[in-house]
């Protein structure tokens, strides 16, 4: 039969057969496929069989089943359908099943598979699968097995204790099959107690999805026993109870409170707690809190009892250290409750303070605050103030105390007595009360003087009373003239009068006052006045001193007293002489010239007659030596004195500048300097050349070295050279004979590696043993001498009037092998402050030694940037600073020898501002003084006072060295004016002191009283111009309108 027969059938282009739902019945049998092409065929047979697949009987393989733990179970698995032979597997879980002592598989015939179960355990429940596979196919069935297991504790729920407020978790979680339910109740009740859901507690109150209790937050009344069951209907229900305990941390119902008690009272201040005991308490006080110190406790001043509520009868705790650093604590018990009480022996309103008292256990802790207001009298109030007055009234003020002793003042008390009774008289103390701190006393005499205080008085008492015034009421003119007059003199500026009261006002002594007027006797101005005011002083001893006037000077003075009032009558003129003092300008047209190397003759003229203030007596010539370089010593100074108006200073020192000032001198002292002139002695021969070096250069030179003399005694001009071994004439071919050259060895040799650039137009003397160099030289080399013999040289120094005495003579021999050595001299060297400094550092030997700087012990490099060393071995630093000051060093050495210098240097520096103040004031002068702090390491050369009155010009006063202060003189009465100065070194001047502000004597004229001033008829008004008043300046003339 040609296929395709049927639509199952379908034969595709390339010849395949393609049969759909294949069965036995149609399909088995042979195939024949034919390919033909043109005359030519091919054909080949194929035999199909078709075999049925394994279906497995869903009736007996049902699709569960259940069965009890520990009991015996099976399974079976038929095929119903499908071609033999048939081979089965079993699977659990997706793994294939492992034959064991409770689980095998047997097979009941070829159809037929049984998975047997001896006893079944929980882990062999789940999905089983059978598979049933023959030659073409395979076939599963899958059926669950649940193994029923009653419930079993996987989290067993446990007792918790808890502090309240915090969150609990109790778990409770159960293990079974089917899976357990879980549900929580609480206890209620006593003996027959029950169980109510925990839902009932609260909302805070859940049972989580694991299972577990949860209370958020717990309350003191959400613990107590609770039962957690599980159930799932297999055997009996799994249950247990369990206890939350709550735990209390200590807490206060207030926590703040206040505590007043009056000064000198025992306080007591209670700290009761409620929380689970055992309660520890810790005082403390202060903020931030510190605890009480243990030496109140231990002193008594503080105690603390601490009791259980309830049991007020327990026995304080011991105020012991411990109590302080750990606080007290009573034993465990049931209560709920803890009270400590803190008592403190007051002593004054500064115990008040706040306290805290914290209280623990070990659930928490709490703190309560308790502010102790200590209670006191008031603070004394201020001293009244008197605000207005009459002749029967006085209205006074004060200000209130410091404190109010931590308790409103409600009322202010005014005691007023007379003044010449006492406060111990307490029947002669008159009283008022006020509520504010102003008050009108009435009902007082006239003329008459009180003494007034007051006191403030709130809930504790009074205060201490203020301090007294003294209050007077009005009272009538003076009529008559004070008498007893008589004049002092205390000073050459002053004079002190004394008088008595007049007499018939005696009762009125102490209102009043006095206008003291003066003047030159025998001169047309007006009288200056002079007031004083009235006081208890003045009223039985009555004075007054003049100050300002001109010195040794004859005056005539008068008094009147005066009160509120007006002025009474002035006394007659009293005449008495201001005492000497000392001049007052200095000696005038000063000069001065030399009169030999040791002496100068000083010239002058005297000061103005008025400006000798007294009988002069002679003149003072104050000298010193002046060097740039050295401090001012008061030993330096010297003096000289002579009627004459020329002196000559012998002794000097040679070719020295001097400092000269000439003082004129009374009886009472040396007056005004005046300004130093500056001469200098002549010229002398120099002393020995100070220090002498002879170095080895090589096989035929040596090179000396010298410093100046010590005593130059003028300007050095030449140095000659001693050359004094006998054996040795040295070659003429050694100078150096080429004009305006350097010095040169035959053959250009060189020293230490440079050509020497020394002395030049040297000449020897006659033998050839000698050389001059000029004054400016310091070195010169001696070439061509013979080898390894010794030579000895010296030195002499000459200025322009001769020859100084040799130095210190040295020797030295000529050698190859020349050790280092240096030419220069260690030195003591000043370096001005921001100038340069070179430090020579020649050095010689053979071979050439190697050379260091060093700065304290430092080798100075090249990275410092203001220092430089030069070829010749100088050392240049640039810009001076006041940090360069040391110690510097220069080393040479090679391998025969080594040398060193030292040049410690100090640097100058401008001085310090001066410390400056006034010392004195009169009406014309002001004596200024000041003290130097820091002179910059150079000697003061001096000082520059300047001054300025309010609205004026700066002028400038120059001011010796050895001075410390000066008086400005010529200035103009009761006026401000402003000083200050500057000190000046030879390295240059100070900044400026600080600007110091002062005032001469006197003020503006002061009005009289009209009474005073004016006397008045019906035809006439007549004025007394002597009754204005001066205020210590003289007045240059009076005006007048109608």
């Amino acid at each position: 039969v040609v296929l395709p027969v049927s639509q199952r059938q379908k034969v595709h282009p390339n010849g395949t057969l393609e049969v759909h739902e294949v069965s036995r019945e149609a399909d088995s049998g042979q195939y024949t496929c034919v390919a033909i092409a043109g005359e030519n065929t091919a054909r080949a047979n194929l035999q199909v069989n078709v075999m049925v697949p394994p279906k497995i009987d869903e009736r007996i393989f049902s699709l569960g089943a259940a069965f009890p733990a520990k009991s015996r179970a099976r399974i079976m698995c038929v095929v119903e359908k499908g071609d033999l032979p048939l081979a089965f597997s079993w699977a659990h879980d997706g793994r294939p099943i492992i034959h064991g002592p409770s689980i095998s598989v047997r097979s009941l015939d070829e159809y037929t598979s049984v998975l047997l179960f001896t006893s079944l355990h929980e882990e062999d429940g789940g999905r089983y699968t059978c598979t049933a596979t023959n030659a073409v196919a395979s076939s599963s069935k899958d059926i669950n097995l649940v193994v029923k297991v009653a419930p079993s504790w996987k989290l067993e729920p446990e007792d918790s204790s808890v502090v309240v407020g915090s969150d609990v978790v109790v778990g409770c979680v159960a293990h079974g099959s089917p899976t357990p339910t879980i549900t929580w109740r609480r206890a209620e009740g006593g003996v027959s107690r029950q169980y109510l859901p925990v839902e009932d507690l609260g909302d805070n109150v859940n049972v989580a999805v694991n299972s577990s209790l949860l209370i958020m937050a717990i309350q003191r009344d959400q613990g107590g026993e609770f039962l957690c069951s599980a159930s799932n209907g297999v055997g009996s229900d799994l249950s247990k109870s369990v206890r939350v305990t709550v735990k209390v941390p200590p807490h206060f119902e207030e926590h703040e409170e206040n505590v007043t008690v009056t000064a000198g009272r025992r306080a007591r201040l209670e700290c009761e707690a409620q929380g689970d005991l055992p309660i520890t308490a810790i005082w403390s006080s202060g903020h931030p809190p510190n605890r009480i110190p243990t030496s109140d406790l231990s002193k008594g001043r503080l105690t603390i009892k601490e009791t259980v509520i309830g049991d007020d009868d327990s026995s304080p705790s011991s105020p012991s250290a411990s109590s302080l650093s750990g606080g007290n604590s009573l034993k465990d018990s049931n209560e709920e409750g803890f009270r400590s009480i803190l008592s403190i022996n007051t002593k004054s309103r500064h115990d008040s303070k706040v306290f805290y008292c914290l209280a623990s256990n070990v659930y928490g802790n709490d703190t309560k605050k308790i502010n102790l207001i200590v209670q006191e009298v008031p603070g004394t109030p201020g001293s009244p103030r008197v605000v207005d007055s009459g002749s029967r009234i006085v209205n006074i003020t004060w200000s209130h105390p410091s404190h109010d002793g931590n308790s409103p003042i409600s009322i202010y008390r005014i005691l007023i007595i007379n003044s010449t009774d006492s406060w111990m008289n307490v029947g002669r103390i008159k009283t008022m009360e006020v509520s504010r701190p102003f008050a009108q006393i009435t009902g007082l005499t006239p003329a008459h003087s009180y003494l007034v205080r007051v006191v403030g008085v709130n809930s504790v008492g009074a205060s201490p009373p203020s301090p007294q015034v003294s209050v007077s009421t009005a009272h009538e003119p003076p009529t008559d003239h004070v008498t007893n007059v008589r004049l002092i003199p205390i000073s050459s500026t002053s004079l002190r009068v004394t008088w008595q009261p007049p007499d018939g006002i005696r009762s009125q002594r102490a209102s009043l006052g006095y206008y003291v007027g003066y003047k030159i006797t025998n001169s047309s101005d007006p009288f200056r006045y002079q007031t004083i005011e009235p006081s208890a002083a003045v009223q039985y001893r009555p004075e007054a001193t003049l100050k300002s006037l001109q010195k040794f000077t004859s005056y005539v003075v008068t008094v009147q007293a005066f009160n509120s009032a007006g002025a009474g009558p002035r006394t007659p003129p009293v005449l008495a002489t201001t005492e000497e003092d000392v001049p007052s300008i200095a000696p005038r047209d000063l000069q001065c010239s030399s009169l030999s190397s040791t002496s100068l003759l000083v010239r002058w003229t005297s000061p103005p007659l008025a400006a000798l203030n007294g009988i002069l007596q002679g003149y003072k010539i104050i000298y010193r030596p002046v060097h740039p370089t050295r401090f001012f010593h008061p030993d330096d100074v010297s003096e000289k004195m002579t009627a004459a108006l020329s002196t000559t200073l012998m002794g000097l020192g040679r070719y020295t500048n001097y400092s000269i000032t000439v003082a004129a001198y009374t009886r009472r002292g040396n007056g005004v300097r005046s300004d130093p002139i500056y001469c200098i002695t002549e010229e002398d021969v120099p002393g020995p050349v100070e220090s002498v070096k002879a170095l080895s250069v090589d096989s035929q030179s040596i090179l000396v070295a010298w410093r100046p003399p010590k005593s130059p005694n003028g300007v050095i001009t030449k140095y000659t050279i001693h050359l004094d071994h006998p054996e040795q004439q040295v070659s003429p071919s050694s100078w150096g004979g080429s004009k305006g050259g350097s010095w040169s060895y035959p053959g250009s040799r060189s020293v230490s590696g440079s050509s020497w650039d020394g002395p030049r137009g040297a000449s020897p003397d006659s033998d050839g043993r000698s050389w001059v160099v000029s004054g400016s030289e310091r070195q010169y080399l001696v070439a061509n001498l013979a080898p390894a013999t010794t030579f000895g040289f010296s030195v002499r120094a000459a200025t322009l009037v001769g020859e100084g005495p040799s130095g210190t003579r040295v020797t030295q021999r000529p050698r190859p092998d020349a050790p280092a050595a240096i030419a220069s001299f260690s030195d003591r060297t000043i370096a001005i402050w921001g100038e340069e400094l070179k430090m020579a550092c020649r050095v010689v030997g053979n071979p050439t030694p190697a050379r260091t700087w060093t700065y304290n012990g430092k080798v100075i490099t090249s990275a410092i940037n203001r220092l430089k060393e030069y070829p010749d071995g100088s050392l240049l630093i640039k810009d001076v600073k006041a940090i360069d000051a040391g110690n510097y060093t220069c080393t040479a050495a090679n391998v025969h020898g080594s040398d060193s210098i030292t040049y410690v240097v100090t640097v100058q520096v401008p001085p310090s501002p001066p410390l400056v103040y006034v010392s004195d004031v009169t009406a014309t002068t002001l004596t200024v003084r000041w003290r130097t702090t820091d002179a910059g390491g150079a000697p003061i050369m001096g000082y520059y006072l300047y001054e300025k009155r309010e609205f004026g010009e700066w002028r400038r006063v120059e001011v010796p060295a050895d001075a410390d202060s000066y008086t400005l003189t010529g200035l103009q009465c009761g006026t401000r004016y402003q000083v200050y100065v500057s000190a000046y070194n030879h390295v240059g001047v100070s900044q400026p002191s600080e600007s110091i502000p002062s005032k001469t004597l006197g003020s503006e004229p002061i009005v009289p009283a009209q009474s005073s001033l004016l006397r008045v008829n019906v035809t006439s008004i007549a004025l007394n111009l002597a009754a204005w008043l001066d205020g210590g300046c003289p007045i240059t003339s009076m005006g007048y309108g109608t």
